[in-house]
């Protein structure tokens, strides 16, 4: 087995997202890279495409770019996309940096995903709040209500607002967390972009 062909096995071993036709397009592509460039050391390889780890990471990161900019007319993609394509490119991206510069970045993107946890669970606490007590109001609505009827009735108004309130704020609390997947997917992938351009500039 050559240089080459050693490196694009390795390659392909960490290509396990991509489909077997994308894959063998992948390494067809850099196999005829490598022989257009006429790179026949590993040491040139790498200088050039970097690990196969590093230029796995990158590929994967483009294709996933792609893929959502192929999908971008679905505006309702979750979070959870967004997220497993952020991972994916400050995967890409801290392989291309010195070790200070992915730091940097990799805290920078802890910081974003604390922010958009936090959303997410004081948004899931006050919802569950205003819920419990909607229902704990008209319960004690109901019961005083051939009593005292004049409180019965606020605790039935009190807690039928509640709930109103409850389904008004769910959908508005789920687009919340929706633009911030969005924003934290888009500022990475800008990232990227302009660690891409600055390496090509070199």
């Amino acid at each position: 087995m050559t240089v080459q062909e050693q490196y694009l096995a390795e390659l392909k071993q960490h290509l396990g997202m991509l489909t077997a036709d994308e894959q063998a397009e992948v390494i067809d592509f850099y196999d005829e890279y490598l022989f257009d460039a006429d790179l026949t050391t590993r040491a040139e390889i790498e200088k050039r495409l970097g690990s196969p780890r590093q230029l796995s990471r990158k590929i994967l990161a483009d294709y996933s770019i792609h893929q959502e900019e192929t999908n971008s007319a679905d505006a309702n993609s979750s979070p959870r996309s967004k997220i497993k394509l952020t991972i994916l490119i400050l995967l890409a991206a801290t392989s291309m940096l010195t070790i200070g510069g992915g730091i940097i970045l990799f805290g920078g993107f802890i910081t974003m995903v604390a922010v958009l946890f936090s959303f997410g669970i004081t948004a899931l606490a006050i919802l569950a709040a205003i819920f419990v007590a909607g229902f704990v109001a008209i319960y004690m609505g109901m019961g005083l209500l051939f009593t005292n009827w004049a409180v019965g009735l606020f605790y039935l108004g009190a807690g039928l607002s509640c709930l109103a309130g409850f389904l008004i704020m769910t959908p508005l609390c789920i687009m919340a967390v929706r633009g911030i997947a969005r924003g934290i997917s888009n500022f990475t992938r800008y990232c990227y972009t302009k660690i891409k351009e600055r390496r090509a500039v070199r």
